[in-house]
């Protein structure tokens, strides 16, 4: 049971790290902000495949704590940053400016995050977070798309 939380607890905060915790729950709020800001004027089958999506990427993301020895929750905004790029394409005639703006700063804020560890971390963290954007992308078309296995 010790290992069980020592791997969470290390997954969840970067293994302590301060810096990197404050940027990936930043990163985190601002892709789950968009969600809650005008949120009646999203369809329900929205709301509904947009939290199936969060709770797939955060059960992904654990998956990887413990088989993969990863740590963070960046493939958690990647997979949300995702599902929402893609539904601010698609449904951007529904969404109000306050709500078009908030899904701009997510999108401002999780590409200076990628660059930014681009940079600071080996290659094949950017890949993660490429695939996992691209992912989320998928989620949108899995759970939101005409062939969507939600029924409204």
């Amino acid at each position: 049971m010790d290992q069980i939380f020592q791997t969470l607890l290390n997954g969840a905060t970067y293994g302590g790290s301060f810096q990197h915790s404050i940027i990936n729950y930043t990163a985190l709020m601002v892709a789950i902000l968009p969600q809650f800001i005008g949120i009646s004027e999203i369809e329900s089958k929205i709301k509904n495949g947009w939290i199936w999506t969060f709770f797939s990427a955060a059960f992904i993301q654990i998956v990887l704590w413990f088989l993969a020895n990863a740590m963070g929750i960046s493939l958690i905004w990647s997979i949300l940053t995702g599902f929402n790029f893609i539904l601010f394409i698609k449904k951007k005639s529904l969404l109000g400016s306050l709500n078009k703006i908030v899904y701009s700063i997510n999108f401002v804020l999780v590409f200076f995050a990628t660059a930014y560890y681009f940079v600071a971390f080996p290659l094949i963290t950017t890949i993660a977070h490429l695939v996992a954007f691209a992912l989320g992308i998928g989620f949108y078309f899995l759970f939101i798309g005409k062939k969507s296995i939600l029924k409204e």
